[in-house]
């Protein structure tokens, strides 16, 4: 499975992280912070950055994010998710 996790802060970089501890799936990284996607990549947290402009494959997104900028995303970007795509908001 692809999961996506936009917004690598503490949360959904803990998240990121923990799905790549115990588990198999792809884990592809979004975040405003060009120095955030770098770290997370140096970690391993994630295997790939999406790049915000193209369709996304994840299967799954995880919002890490405040409600009002999670909707916000979520408008803007609808166009490169899947159609039956998943949303969890941290």
């Amino acid at each position: 499975m692809n999961i996506m996790i936009v917004g690598l802060g503490l949360i959904g970089g803990s998240i990121a992280k923990t799905l790549k501890k115990n588990s198999e799936h792809m884990v592809l990284g979004f975040d405003i912070s060009s120095k955030t996607i770098e770290d997370a990549l140096k970690t391993g947290a994630i295997d790939l950055v999406w790049d915000g402009k193209s369709e996304c494959s994840a299967d799954v997104t995880v919002l890490c994010m405040t409600p009002s900028v999670a909707v916000e995303f979520l408008h803007e970007n609808a166009k490169f998710l899947k159609k039956n795509e998943k949303f969890l908001i941290s």
